[in-house]
């Protein structure tokens, strides 16, 4: 499956196989208590955020220990017995889950809640998500403790997968065609869900991402159709891309295509203007 951005099943590893994977790890009876807790988060970040503040500010080695731990040895391929949980956490997906382009690998692996900020989820497998570096280097250490403005969490956010509902195309009718993708409100989504969403959308910048990439498709495929309505008619561009929106809804492929050709296939200046005029 191939969604806009992805809800993925999270990595099968007991959190204490990492705890336990390390010779000796400080502070991991706080690591082990903040693990348990994790998806209490979502709801109560301020209360980690105000322990991490006053934890790193009465133990100065806290933080950078932490990020040592996950640096110079969880994602280190020279102590193979903890690095083979880090592969195993990159290796959970085959696409990218934050923006799931199928040309994006996924290369890394991101800290939801960025590790600079909350060093005791730094090993966390409920933190830690495999992502591509494009998504990377654009989210960095994003976070927000307005659950509004929270990134969608792969491993937690369902409604994620319902990117062919909620994404849409609009057309800008100009000689120079063109289309901007955007997030309408479902009905089984919450005011605070539809704010997560768009802030996900906006942060990682994939409405540039999907504009191009239909662009791209868009600039071939009008090629056909320009034959095929000098040929056969309007009916017969509408056909073919009836048969091209079951495709996707069938593969459940690249739903910003298939935002982006129903648009075309609902929109009359296209039919009575635009293809007639190129």
């Amino acid at each position: 499956m191939m969604s806009k951005m992805k809800k993925i099943n999270r990595p099968k590893i007991e959190q204490s196989e990492i705890f336990n994977a390390f010779n000796k790890l400080e502070y991991k009876d706080i690591l082990e208590e903040k693990s348990i807790n994790y998806e209490r988060y979502f709801e109560y970040l301020m209360e980690l955020h105000n322990f991490e503040n006053k934890k790193i500010e009465e133990d100065p080695l806290y933080k950078p220990y932490m990020k040592k731990m996950y640096s110079e040895r969880f994602s280190a391929k020279n102590y193979p017995g903890i690095y083979k949980y880090y592969l195993q956490i990159r290796q959970a997906a085959k696409y990218c889950p934050y923006c799931n382009f199928p040309t994006h690998q996924i290369k890394q692996v991101d800290h939801y809640f960025p590790k600079a900020v909350f060093p005791s989820l730094s090993l966390s497998v409920n933190n830690l998500v495999p992502i591509c570096r494009d998504c990377n280097n654009t989210k960095l250490e994003y976070y927000s403790l307005n659950k509004s403005e929270m990134l969608i969490h792969p491993y937690y956010d369902e409604l994620a997968n319902n990117s062919f509902e909620f994404l849409r195309c609009n057309i800008l009718e100009e000689e120079h065609i063109g289309f901007i993708f955007s997030i309408v409100k479902l009905e089984v989504m919450d005011e605070i869900m539809y704010r997560r969403i768009t802030k996900h959308f906006e942060k990682l910048e994939l409405d540039k991402l999907y504009s191009s990439d239909f662009e791209a498709d868009f600039s071939v495929y009008i090629e056909e159709l320009k034959e095929l309505h000098f040929e056969c008619g309007e009916s017969s561009v509408k056909a073919a891309l009836e048969r091209k929106l079951r495709a996707y809804r069938k593969l459940n492929i690249k739903p910003w295509l298939f935002a982006g050709y129903t648009s075309i296939l609902n929109n009359g200046w296209f039919f009575d203007y635009y293809i007639k005029n190129l």
